[in-house]
Parts: structure tokens; C-alpha cells; sequence
């Protein structure tokens, strides 16, 4: 019986007829659940593997065993690991296929067998000397308050603001007020395109398969989200091409199918798709540690993080929206600048927060590109550095013309303050920081009523308001003294407005 299954899988996952190669290649083996893949016919380690350790079940092996090795140690780095496919970065995964494959064919510690065939991984990229450290989210919030937005886009020195299905009027007014305040951030389109079905025969039918990101100005086609379900190729024709004609791009999110990630993003390698793959997540502290296979494309396809915002304001997903983000190098923060930087894979997901255990986790395509992030850690480092910080407090002038924030008055102006606290990964206000003591107007000190929603055992919102009914023409100025619950410290903060 043991035997039956393993040469089910090894039919399946590896080869097109059992003890022969596929016909493309006399050295290594493949994944072809059909005899003609559609896409992402590509010969791989994991493959190779699959196909020698079911091959030896079977009390056989490859019929062309010495080419099979030859290419095995093809994959053998001068870091002493080895790589997926021949040029490849070494992984750990990819290391251990090869290692247990070259065991399992007897020819481990055959004498020169490092050296024999092996290769050099690709070269490490030499970085232009005018490069710098920026800052992007991707699905970041892309509704609730713009001006908090807009509030922490400044504090946390966030230069490209992905804000996640965002409705065009939201993108409008929230750069409109970046620009008003002299915020240098711009603000961009970063969906998950929900409802979208993408099928592969014999593998299932499956979602999450079309986060896209493009810039706030760009039309970028329309998305597949009326139920229908595409096959792959139809995606690719549907979407992705007006996506990239665009300038837009796609972005992985995650996948429980190793098998199908593993065809979706070879084929990503092979003819463009997929631009990069994300890592840290707000639902995951690290994708690559529940889906080690992730390591393989190190090199190939960037690596980012993903926020994909949850709950209706930007403030009470501020642990995310701080904890983790994706840096780039290039000389200005444009989206132009950005796309290099992807096709460059001059980029750096990087995570520091509680679910780190506030120890610093990077991932990039390139040990030059984590020495450069490191040496420029002074350019964008949000823990222990006064001059890029989660702010304490949100003190927002909210008049009747503000569409998108709480609290709209009918007339005169609602000045809303919002304590930072401690939140869920589900975009709630969990514990609080910072709690508010006085609040003050042009220097008369005011009361302001607490409102706050319950949602469970946390909070959908919290915040003190204050309507002034008649504000009076001219300038304004609102100060609030909050204090640190944890440590005692009291600080002030002011804003002004017009009315």
C-alpha cells in the first residue's frame, strides 16, 4: 500500500511516466500533472527530489543517474548550500533536496563532488552610489479618517501610501490634505480584488490570487470579481495585461497550496506576473516561516510587506501600520522610482514590533541590498528614534464638509481627539497608551464628552469630542496634555485650524 501511494505521488508531483524524464530534459525532473503543462513546466530540486526518493521506494532509480547527479551538484553554491534551479540562491529547503537527493542516489561523498559541476549563484548586484532608504505600505487603511492618515503617513515618514480598495473621492481628499500640510507622501491604489476565482486542473480553485497596486491617476482595467471563475491563462489576459499596460503590478499574498504557489510564481519567474511576494502580514507574523518554500524565489521575485488594513480607521491599525512596512532604494520616491526598485529587486521587508518580540526581521533579494538598509538604518528605524514615531495623540478639526471622519458636524466645527492604544490585528482599540488630560481652545480649557463603541471585549472607536457651535472667524488653536499611562510622562500637542 505504501508503495501504491508513493507512486501516486510520484505520478503527480514529479513525473510524466514513471523511471523516465520528462522528454525536455535527460538530467532532472519536472512537475507535470499533465503531459503538457499549461504553464510552469519547470525542472526544480524539489521536483528532482520528489522523483529519486519515490524512484528508490520503488527499488530503482533514474535511468540517466549520472546526469541526474551532474545536475544535482550544478546547484551547489560557494556558500555551501545549494540553490533551486542552476544560478539560484541557496536556501535551507533547497539544501536539503539536494543533499538527501545526492544521498539517496549514493553519491554524497563522492570525492569533488562540491566542485565537480557546481556553479556560482548570480552575482551580487552593485548598487548605484545615490541611492537611498524609502518608505511604502502596501494595503495600507484606504478609508475611515484622511487626516489621520495623512497624520501618521508624516510621523512614521511613510513617502507611497497603498491604500487597500479605497473609493476615488477618499484618494482624492487624502492627498489633497497631504499636499495641503506639506506631508511629502503620495497616496496610491492597493486592492485585494475580493471575489476573484482563478482555477488549475487538478489542484483546485482558488482565491487571494489578485492583490494589485498602481498609481492613484492610472486606470488600471476592471477586476474579475463577478464570481466567474478564470483558468490562469485567462487571468493572465484579463487582468494582468491591462494591469501592467497600466504600470500597475501584482503583488502575491499567500496560498495553502504549495503545488499551485509553486507553479503560479515559476511562471511569475518565467514570463512576468506575480512582482513580488509578501512576507510580514497583519494575520501572519511571517509567510515565509508557515511556507518556508517562499525562500526559494529569494533573488528572483522581490520581497514585501503586506498590511492589508482591517477595521474602518487607519488610527486603530497604527500597531501595524508601525510595527512593519517595505523600504526601497532609489534616489526619489516616486511610483516610477518604485517599479525599478521591484524590477531591480532593490527591496526590503522589515519588521519590528511585538510579534518580532521587538528584535529587527528583514527579508531582501540581496545580501548588497541588507548591508546598504543596515547602514542606512539611521534613514528610517521607528523604534527608539524621536524623529520617526507612532504619534500619541490625534487631534482632528472636523467641520461639515469632511465626508470621510467621524464625528461631522451639520455646522461650526467638532474638534475629535484620539488617544493611541494598544491594538487588535483586526484594526480595534485594544488597551490604551496614552490617556487624554486636558484640552484646551485658544487657551480656555474645555470638557470634552468621551464617545466609544464597544466590539466585543475591545473597541470599534474611542475618542473625545468638543462641538464648538460657533467657532468664530479666524485662526484657531486646539491643545491637548495626554499622559503615558505606563510610564507617568505628560506631554502637550496643538493643532490649528480656520474657521
Amino acid at each position: 500500500m505504501r508503495k501504491f501511494v508513493l507512486v501516486l505521488i510520484f505520478a503527480w508531483s514529479s513525473l510524466n511516466c514513471i523511471g523516465q524524464f520528462l522528454p525536455n530534459s535527460s538530467q532532472n525532473f519536472q512537475f507535470a500533472p499533465l503531459y503538457n503543462p499549461a504553464f510552469a513546466g519547470i525542472e526544480d530540486v524539489a521536483y528532482t527530489w520528489a522523483a529519486i526518493r519515490s524512484l528508490k521506494e520503488l527499488d530503482t532509480e533514474p535511468i540517466h543517474r549520472s546526469d541526474c547527479i551532474a545536475w544535482l551538484r550544478s546547484l551547489y553554491n560557494e556558500d555551501g548550500g545549494f540553490g533551486d534551479r542552476p544560478g539560484w540562491l541557496s536556501n535551507p529547503m533547497a539544501t536539503y533536496y539536494a543533499v538527501d537527493a545526492l544521498d539517496t542516489l549514493g553519491a554524497l561523498h563522492v570525492p569533488g563532488a562540491r566542485t565537480a559541476t557546481g556553479r556560482r549563484a548570480s552575482a551580487e548586484p552593485k548598487l548605484p552610489s545615490d541611492l537611498r532608504v524609502f518608505s511604502i505600505q502596501l494595503e495600507a487603511h484606504g478609508k475611515g479618517s484622511p487626516a489621520e492618515a495623512v497624520a501618521l503617513a508624516q510621523s512614521l515618514r511613510i513617502h507611497l501610501w497603498g491604500a487597500k480598495n479605497a473609493e476615488p473621492a477618499w484618494l482624492e481628499r487624502v492627498q489633497t490634505l497631504a499636499d495641503e500640510k506639506r506631508v511629502p507622501v503620495k497616496f496610491f491604489s492597493s486592492n485585494e480584488e475580493y471575489g476573484t476565482w482563478v482555477d488549475v486542473p487538478g489542484l483546485g480553485t482558488y482565491s487571494h490570487t489578485s492583490d494589485v497596486i498602481a498609481s492613484a491617476s492610472t486606470s488600471i482595467g476592471k477586476a474579475m470579481t463577478d464570481g466567474g471563475i478564470l483558468s490562469w491563462p485567462e487571468f493572465r489576459d484579463r487582468r494582468l495585461a491591462p494591469l501592467t499596460q497600466s504600470n500597475g503590478r501584482l503583488i502575491w499574498q499567500f496560498g495553502e497550496n504549495e503545488e499551485l504557489v509553486r507553479l503560479y510564481l515559476d511562471d511569475s519567474v518565467e514570463r512576468g506576473g506575480y512582482a513580488a511576494i509578501s512576507t510580514f502580514h497583519f494575520g501572519n507574523p511571517d509567510f515565509t516561516n508557515s511556507e518556508p518554500f517562499l525562500h526559494r524565489w529569494r533573488g528572483r521575485i522581490p520581497y514585501v510587506a503586506l498590511q492589508d488594513a482591517h477595521g474602518n480607521e487607519p488610527w486603530w491599525f497604527a500597531d501595524m501600520t508601525t510595527g512593519f512596512r517595505t523600504l526601497f532604494l532609489a534616489t526619489e520616491p516616486t511610483w516610477e522610482n518604485w517599479l525599478l526598485a521591484l524590477e531591480k529587486n532593490w527591496v526590503a521587508a522589515v519588521r519590528h514590533d511585538t510579534w518580532s518580540a521587538q528584535k529587527t526581521w528583514m527579508h531582501t533579494g540581496s545580501n548588497a541590498v541588507a548591508e546598504f538598509v543596515r547602514q542606512h538604518e539611521a534613514e528610517w528605524r521607528w523604534w527608539d528614534n524621536p524623529r520617526i514615531r507612532r504619534p500619541l495623540v490625534s487631534i482632528v478639526a472636523v467641520k461639515p464638509a469632511d465626508t470621510f471622519e467621524i464625528a461631522r458636524p451639520d455646522s461650526g466645527v467638532a474638534i475629535r481627539v484620539r488617544c493611541a492604544w494598544e491594538n487588535t490585528a483586526q484594526g480595534l482599540a485594544k488597551k490604551p497608551i496614552i490617556e487624554l488630560l486636558r484640552l484646551r481652545i485658544d487657551g480656555t480649557e474645555v470638557s470634552p464628552e468621551l464617545a466609544q463603541k464597544k466590539q466585543g471585549a475591545a473597541f470599534a472607536d474611542s475618542y473625545h469630542l468638543f462641538r464648538l457651535a460657533e467657532p468664530g472667524r479666524g485662526n484657531h488653536k486646539v491643545s491637548a496634555t495626554v499622559r503615558a499611562i505606563e510610564s507617568g510622562a505628560e506631554s502637550e500637542h496643538s493643532v490649528e485650524f480656520t474657521a
